[in-house]
Order: structure tokens, then sequence, then C-alpha cells
């Protein structure tokens, strides 16, 4: 989780898929033993995704564990630090789904967009806008999750996000957050 510092937050983006088929939620996600704030979460079909934040400040790794409502077939994560956040309420967020996810979202000046994609059946990956790709993953060899990050130094209004998914795919989710 990198360099301790008092002011370290780490942020998690969650993303699992269930199985056998059902809707699944994240009840708990912990890091380093100790439950993260749920900023937002979206279930479309089996997939799921949430991003999390906890002040952690010290250690340099930590164990990240995710417990859903139910079982799951493949998960993974994204994990991102912050260091000089004024508050872990959010400024704004985006929740959306559809062939190619999107949405405007106010931004604070010195602040920061996260954002993640979730898309069932989709192997060839993803193009964003309004962030700065992350990591574009494969899991198990059958779905996508991919993440993408921007700081902005001055205020923004009605910013878009858009994660363009390279094949169309099924159960897409799209969370992004705007922190400050």
């Amino acid at each position: 989780i990198g360099t301790a510092a008092a002011d370290r937050y780490v942020v998690v983006m969650a993303f699992g898929r269930s199985s056998p088929s059902g809707t699944r939620v994240l009840n708990t996600l912990t890091i380093g033993g100790n439950a993260a704030t749920e900023l937002i979460e979206r279930t479309v079909g089996s997939t799921a995704v949430a991003i999390s934040i906890l002040l952690v400040p010290t250690g340099t790794t930590a164990d990240i564990v995710a417990t859903w409502g139910g079982t799951m077939a493949r998960g993974a994560f994204a994990v991102y630090t912050i260091t000089g956040l004024r508050s872990t309420t959010l400024v704004d967020s985006i929740s959306a789904t559809g062939a190619d996810p999107t949405g405007t979202i106010d931004v604070s000046a010195g602040g920061c967009i996260l954002a993640c994609v979730s898309n069932e059946l989709n192997t060839a990956g993803t193009t964003w806008t309004g962030v700065t790709e992350f990591s574009d993953d494969i899991v198990a060899s059958s779905e996508l999750f991919s993440t993408g990050e921007l700081d902005y130094a001055a205020a923004v209004t009605n910013q878009t996000v858009t994660a363009d998914l390279v094949s169309a795919g099924t159960s897409t989710n799209l969370l992004a957050v705007s922190l400050r």
C-alpha cells in the first residue's frame, strides 16, 4: 500500500462475479483487518463493483479482504493511495450501465476522480475519457475490470467520464467518485 503517512487513505475498487448466477453485494471490505467505508456500489446481473476507503497511516503492506453476500466465481481489486485528502465525503459520483457507460461529475479544485468499470464477456479492453487508465485487466479469461484516475488542479463542473468498451459484453457497471 506504499509509503506510510499520517494522512494516507487507501482506496480499493473491488470487482466480483457471482457463482452461481445471482445478485451479490459487498458486505464488508477490510484493509489490514480494519473495516473500510464503502463510498458507492453497483450491481448489474451477476457482476458487482464497489469503491471503499480507509485511513491507513502505518505499514507498507496490508491484506485486503472482500466479503460478498454469496459465493463469487472471480474477483479483482485495484488499490490507490491518497494523501492530503480533506474529506472522505463524496463531492460527486457516477453510477451507470450501458454499452459505453458514461456520466458527468463535478470535481473540486485539488480533487480527483477515481473510476472503475466491469464488463462480463469482454476481453478486449477499455478506452477512458475524463480519467487516465490505471489498469485494464481480464479476470479469469472472461471479465473485464478496468480502472482510471485523474487529479484536477482547478475545479470542473460536469466533467464527462466514459468507459468506451472495445467490445460489447454484458452486465456493465461503471462507478466514478470525486474526492477532495
